[in-house]
């Protein structure tokens, strides 16, 4: 007996799995950021996070740890994190066709996070 999935099965497959998704990094966000995510409500942090995956995918940002980075750094920097000038630098390495996803973020993460105001830097 062979099983078929049809399109429509494949489709809502898809959607639990990125509600899933969704849902995890909603709870991530609000254990590392607080603060912020306070700050957003939950309604606009998923919309971010949203945003996120849609702005991540054309710079090859996939993988679900990076995405996470990529939406984190829209919450606590901005949500254009990477479009001003002073950050062309960021959108150099997000450009970069031969790095993969997941080193760009840990770049830039390491980076920008350095940049943001921390409790002993403020």
């Amino acid at each position: 007996m062979m099983i078929v999935i049809g399109n429509a099965q494949m489709d809502q497959m898809n959607r639990h799995s990125m509600r899933r998704f969704e849902t995890r990094l909603m709870a991530h966000l609000e254990e590392v950021v607080p603060k912020e995510y306070a700050a957003a409500g939950d309604q606009e942090v998923l919309k971010l996070i949203r945003a996120g995956m849609k702005r991540a995918k054309p710079y090859g940002i996939e993988a679900e740890e990076d995405i996470a980075l990529f939406v984190e750094l829209m919450l606590t920097d901005s949500p254009e994190w990477e479009l001003p000038e002073e950050r062309k630098w960021a959108r150099d390495i997000l450009q970069n066709r031969s790095l993969t996803g997941h080193l760009k973020m840990a770049m830039l993460y390491d980076e920008i996070s350095a940049e943001l105001p921390s409790p002993e830097n403020p």
